[in-house]
């Protein structure tokens, strides 16, 4: 920037772009300010002051003189690299952060002061505290998690030696049984999570930081789910916390770690790119350390693709630690799903021969146009099965929601799919990353898994019959005496407009005074629910349990508040021959009491009396000359 008068000069402040690289090693950007003092005698441009900007004004004191100057301008000032704002720390402790986990099976982490609370991100409004902050609290977490997964026989194995042990160099985990377990199971479960937040055993953060726990958002629950699938009994006692198996019931698991794609050699260890951006910097105003991809990368593991081959060609196809003829089953979600069908799409005969089955989680990169291996397109349409997102909560994930082009041989013309596989509806969520979470979709995931292995070596997909409105229609198609162009011209006066005012006013549409009256009753429950999972053997919590009941006490008065409110509003509106009552519409009961003035308007006798005591609408009608 060359200002060569002082009207070029801006009026505020002008940010001058970093010459530094990402690398943090030099100061940060600054700000230039005009100054109000004439131009030096030997200077021709405007004087500036050089300031970082902060917004605590006190810290503009810190600033020196530099010599540093625009083309013709004069001295500057420069802020001191050491005054500038520390980097926050935040301790990777549960208790320091202010949450426990709380005696539920599903494991939740709550608030010690408000425990009906769970973890929450915005918890200033300093972006860089709060990044900081939450990913102190996902190291708690992934500590929380693999305690539990190492209970259930499924530990850390480190590339490239394959090793339980953590190396003191650069490295690649996976989670695996011990080599003895997994070589005995015939049947293996392979598991690519997703490529950008997933860290290893983690499905979703967003669950596990909430009602989901740190056993629903992650994978325990599902590993629990294959060791006791078939065993009622089990079930119900492994799916408390924290339980253990034995040898023999070790799941045959692999989970493989296509997000932690980066590796610190400070920290000797692997991290995500949002764990990487986290990192300790010289101070708030610093930069990320910038990414060296060839001294910041694994060997073998440079890329997600480039990890799952390594996988499979060092673990999976390696008979030292899975047998030859065990069944291989493959759940990829998301870009974890994109990665392997692409690698399947090159080589499907190195590394798709020994698939037995594969479900995959809300695909959305790799299309049906990319297939050019015929072998993985008669493999989807025979062994493969999908689930995704919906935008219907009521289908369950065993209903049928797409299918793909040429699956069968329809009667009619098909219209279009853009379906791999035959596709499932994703549960009752919205979330993409949260569709393996659910039991749900689990367990049918495992069932499709069970139908295949019944005949793993002739299995074919049955023959579905889509539920699609638009698929198999019966609309007239274009003929040469009848084109129907695309654009046809219509008739305006042949259009018939009808309105269905059957469900007029909506059925489904509740009070303002209904509403706030089930928000209350689910706080109500959730703070219940808080309390009974609030462990009563740790002293550290006594306060705060007596705080929740008090406000469990002083929430259930205000519900009763707001249920008279309600009562009162329907009395004061006169909608005819209905009113609203939850979710329904009734007909409106007739009042044949007189008209008394109560809480500030005139309603119906019959309808205090459900409010108020019997003895104060006696009174009351008394002193009107209504007894």
């Amino acid at each position: 920037m060359d200002y060569t008068d002082s009207a070029s000069a801006p009026a505020l402040l002008q940010l001058r772009p970093p010459s530094s690289s990402r690398s943090g090693n030099l100061a940060p950007p600054f700000y230039y300010f005009p100054h109000q003092e004439e131009p030096l005698a030997s200077s021709s441009g405007p004087r500036f002051i050089c300031l970082r900007l902060h917004p605590h004004p006190h810290h503009l004191a810190h600033c020196t003189h530099t010599n540093t100057t625009f083309p013709g301008g004069p001295a500057m000032f420069r802020r001191m690299e050491e005054s500038l704002t520390p980097d926050p720390v935040y301790p990777a402790d549960l208790e320091q952060l202010g949450f426990f986990v709380d005696d539920s099976d599903a494991a939740c982490i709550r608030n010690i002061q408000t425990p009906e609370l769970y973890f929450d991100f915005h918890h200033t409004n300093n972006q860089r505290h709060n990044e900081v902050r939450s990913e102190a609290m996902r190291a708690c977490m992934r500590q929380e998690v693999e305690e539990r997964l190492i209970a259930l026989g499924l530990h850390r194995l480190y590339f490239p030696k394959l090793t339980t042990i953590k190396p003191a160099g650069p490295h690649m985990p996976i989670l695996a049984p011990a080599i003895e377990a997994l070589k005995q199971r015939k049947r293996v479960v392979v598991l690519i999570g997703d490529a950008v937040f997933s860290d290893l055993g983690i499905l979703a953060y967003r669950e596990l930081q909430r009602e989901g726990g740190i056993n629903g958002g992650s994978i325990v629950n599902f590993a629990k789910t294959l060791v006791s699938r078939n065993d009622p009994i089990l079930q119900e006692h492994l799916f408390k916390d924290r339980v253990g198996v034995n040898n023999k019931l070790v799941p045959g698991l692999i989970v493989m770690n296509i997000a932690e794609q980066l590796y610190s050699h400070k920290h000797n260890r692997t991290l995500t790119v949002r764990g990487w951006e986290t990192l300790p910097r010289k101070s708030t105003f610093h930069e990320a350390a910038a990414i060296d991809e060839l001294e910041n990368r694994v060997e073998g593991h440079r890329t997600e693709q480039e990890h799952i081959k390594t996988v499979f060609d060092k673990v999976i196809n390696n008979p030292k630690y899975v047998a030859p003829d065990s069944e291989i089953y493959v759940i990829a979600i998301e870009l974890g799903a994109a990665h392997m069908l692409e690698i399947l799409n090159e080589s499907f005969n190195q590394y798709g021969a020994r698939i037995a089955a594969m479900a995959i989680i809300n695909n959305y990169r790799f299309s049906k146009e990319q297939i050019t291996s015929k072998s993985l397109e008669t493999f989807l349409h025979q062994r493969a099965r999908e689930w995704k997102v919906s935008g219907d909560p009521s289908k369950k994930p065993s209903e049928l929601m797409e299918l793909p082009q040429h699956y069968t041989s329809p009667s009619a013309d098909q219209e279009y799919s853009a379906a791999l596989c035959p596709t499932f509806h994703g549960g009752e969520t919205n979330v993409p990353e949260c569709i393996f979470t659910q039991a749900t979709v689990q367990r049918a995931i495992l069932d499709f898994f069970d139908e295949v292995a019944e005949a793993p070596k002739t299995y074919r997909n049955p023959t579905f019959t889509s539920t699609s409105e638009d698929q198999g229609t019966d609309a007239r198609k274009p003929t040469p005496a009848d084109p129907q162009p695309f654009f046809a011209r219509r008739d305006p006066d042949a259009i018939e407009l009808v309105i269905d005012e059957s469900d007029y006013p909506f059925k489904d549409a509740p009070t303002p005074e209904r509403s706030a009256v089930d928000d209350a009753k689910g706080a109500l429950e959730a703070m219940k629910h808080a309390l009974a999972s609030t462990p009563m053997s740790t002293p550290a919590l006594q306060a705060s349990r007596e705080r929740l009941a008090q406000r469990i006490v002083q929430k259930a008065a205000d519900i009763e508040e707001l249920e008279k409110e309600e009562m009162v509003q329907a009395g004061e509106e006169d909608t005819g021959d209905v009113q609203a009552n939850g979710d329904e519409w009734i007909p409106k009961p007739e009042f044949k009491g007189p008209i008394v003035p109560f809480a500030g308007t005139e309603v119906h006798s019959e309808l205090v009396e459900n409010v108020a005591g019997e003895d104060t609408v006696r009174d009351e009608l008394a002193k009107l000359g209504l007894e």
